[in-house]
């Protein structure tokens, strides 16, 4: 793959599958939604500062690849929510109750899990995110 120069970042990961311009476009979107949820304000300035810069990147903490999961922009080969929900599927099924702990903000994981879940009519999953207390 060549590498791109998208605002000054040249490590990516893939080739992006929307433009710069559409991104920005889903980022004013989700700007005033999704991103309300997050009551950590570094880390909700972090996104705001990064979700265009560092798309298609491997730089994208999960936080990131959260939110181009969730919006469809994550091509199936780089979506790691994709492949462990296919991993447990594979190794356990889904016909069961689970318990996804750390699911994060968006919990895009367990997201995938409960519309095979549906699909199938059996099972069920529940998302937790605690802050871990030390």
């Amino acid at each position: 793959m060549k590498t791109l120069i998208w605002d000054g970042v040249t490590e990516r990961l893939f080739e992006p599958i929307v433009s710069e311009e559409k991104l920005k476009q889903m980022f004013l979107t989700i700007r005033n939604g999704i991103l309300l949820q997050y009551d950590n304000s570094a880390l909700r300035n972090y996104i705001i500062t990064n979700f265009v810069k560092l798309y298609a990147t491997d730089r994208a903490i999960p936080e990131l690849l959260q939110l181009y999961s969730k919006l469809g922009i994550l091509p199936d080969k780089y979506n790691s929510y994709l492949e462990h929900a296919n991993i447990i599927e594979r190794m356990y099924g889904l016909d069961m109750h689970i318990l996804d702990v750390g699911a994060g903000y968006i919990p895009v994981l367990s997201e995938i899990i409960a519309s095979r879940q549906i699909n199938t009519k059996a099972g069920k999953i529940t998302a937790i995110d605690l802050p871990l207390n030390y």
